[in-house]
């Protein structure tokens, strides 16, 4: 068996693993590792309390890869500039990936927005990807 100390910024857990649990999660017992922890509460096998059941534990590093398909870059129809528009097309042009490109373009004066999938571009979520389309100002950057 074995104990997996979990903890963030709003408190700490300890998950008791035996068995096939231990076997199969004993990989990622490593300290500083962030992780993701999936797993549904229910409950245990010899009375009535109710325990967390981890299922799947996978590196915080790859679930990105694994679980986000699109990003959205978000805008106000006033917002867009010539200038906006070479910048985020340097941008992604630097960052080529798998992840799709939507633009989500929003008119609050006559309350509508549509997205707009592009089809010729795809993204890398890297941290210079998100750090490069943090400087510009207007955009607000959503994962999906």
């Amino acid at each position: 068996f074995g104990v997996l100390h979990f903890e963030d910024y709003h408190g700490a857990f300890s998950f008791y693993l035996f068995s096939d649990d231990y076997i199969n999660f004993k990989a990622f017992f490593t300290e500083g590792w962030l992780l993701h922890i999936s797993g549904k509460v229910k409950k245990r096998f010899y009375n009535e309390d109710l325990e967390f059941k981890i299922s799947s534990i996978d590196l915080l590093s790859e679930i990105v890869d694994k679980e986000v398909r699109d990003v959205i870059l978000r805008l106000d129809v006033n917002d867009i500039s010539k200038k906006l528009v070479e910048e985020v097309v340097q941008i992604v042009s630097e960052h080529k990936g798998k992840h799709s490109l939507v633009f989500n373009v929003a008119d609050h004066l006559n309350k509508y927005e549509v997205d707009l999938l592009s089809r010729k571009m795809k993204v890398d979520l890297s941290k210079e990807f998100f750090s490069k389309i943090g400087e510009l100002d207007p955009l607000k950057l959503k994962v999906r």
